[in-house]
This record gives structure tokens, C-alpha cells and sequence, in this order.
């Protein structure tokens, strides 16, 4: 995979396959500064795996700029995807935050080692200054999920979706098992083992 480098960092609108074949996109609209989940087939606030639809459904309601929650008219932000990890769907969303110049494009040396080590889909974020990278596991990582600019999710989570996909990555999630554990493990360090249960009382 080719580096993105400040001077390419260009962005074109693409949506993954691999997303687009799974039902599990929402809607979402900012309210006070934050993301609020819809489940697109009501069309109110709703965080539970079940709120989703197919990218086909929620693209037909983000089309409708007159869609409303209140009944005001209130006009929907954008789009996302559950990540609910299983078996048919490993997939992974790793989140790099203020690591993007928006008016340049220009890229942070940290994210950028992020990038090239995971060689997988990547888009900017909604603010400009973030970015995304989606890729399959086949075993979700154990233990933390945010640590300074760096969030990593497998589940009970949902994340947007802007399809401004960053030039020199892969167009499509790829499977990067071994090198998600290793990021998850030089961020958080190893996971922390369960304490064993005490020994049953004999008494």
C-alpha cells in the first residue's frame, strides 16, 4: 500500500462492500454538540442493536431533507453502522481524532504509522480532523477501548460513515487480525487476566 502523505491525502466518496452488505446502518442527527443514534425505521433516538436497516433504506431517508424526528422538519446529519462483532461480521472501527489538518489534509506522523500498520478502508470523520479505519478481525481485542486519541471498537457501538475514503488506502475492509491486536496491545498494553474465583467453602 502506497503512504499517504500530506501532499495526497485527497479524498473521493466510497462506501466499503462489505458494509454495504450487512443491515446494520443507522441515522443520526447533532443535537447540542452531539452525535444522536435514530433508528431509521421510526426516526427516533434509539441505541439498541435492533435500530438499523439496510444502506439502501437509511440513503432513501437522508435523502428526504424534510425527514423529521419533532415533526419540525428537523433535517437528518448523517449516516452510521453498528459494529456488533460475531462470526458473519468481524469487523472492527478504529477512531484516530485531531490528527487531520481539514483545510490541508495534511496527516499526524502517529496517525499516519496507524495507517500504514493496518493497511485497511480509511475515511476522514465528519469534523475533517479525524479519521477512520475499518478493517475484519477474527478475534476482537481484549480490554481498553480509548486511550488519548485512539479508540478502538468491535462492539456496542455504533460509529458514522462519511465514504470520504482516503486516497492510498484499500477500498474495502481488509482482514488485519494479527496487526489490530498488536495496535490494541502497544496502546493499552496486555489485557489483565480475571482474578480466579475464590475456593468453595467446605463447611
Amino acid at each position: 500500500m502506497r503512504v499517504p502523505s500530506p501532499e495526497s491525502t485527497n479524498t473521493m466518496t466510497i462506501i466499503p462492500i462489505s458494509l454495504l452488505a450487512v443491515a446494520r446502518w443507522i441515522l443520526y442527527i447533532i443535537s447540542c454538540g452531539r452525535k444522536i443514534p435514530l433508528d431509521p425505521n421510526t426516526l427516533r433516538p434509539a441505541n439498541s442493536p435492533n435500530s438499523c436497516a439496510s444502506y439502501q433504506f437509511v440513503t432513501d431517508c437522508l435523502a428526504n431533507t424534510r425527514a423529521s424526528v419533532d415533526g419540525a422538519g428537523t433535517r437528518l446529519d448523517g449516516l452510521g453502522f453498528r459494529f456488533a462483532w460475531d462470526a458473519t461480521v468481524p469487523f472492527a472501527f478504529i477512531d484516530l481524532d485531531h490528527c487531520r489538518d481539514p483545510q490541508t489534509g495534511e496527516i499526524d506522523p502517529w496517525a499516519l504509522a496507524i495507517i500504514t500498520q493496518l493497511k485497511s478502508y480509511t475515511e476522514v470523520s465528519p469534523s475533517g480532523r479525524g479519521l477512520h479505519i475499518l478493517c475484519r478481525t477474527q478475534q476482537p481485542p481484549e480490554g481498553g477501548c480509548r486511550k488519548g486519541h485512539v479508540e478502538i471498537y468491535t462492539r456496542s457501538r455504533w460509529a458514522t460513515i462519511t465514504g470520504q475514503h482516503l486516497e492510498g488506502t484499500p477500498l474495502d475492509l481488509e482482514d488485519r487480525t494479527a496487526e489490530l491486536l498488536a495496535l490494541h496491545q502497544e496502546v493499552f498494553g496486555v489485557a489483565e487476566a480475571p482474578a480466579p474465583l475464590p475456593p468453595a467453602s467446605s463447611a
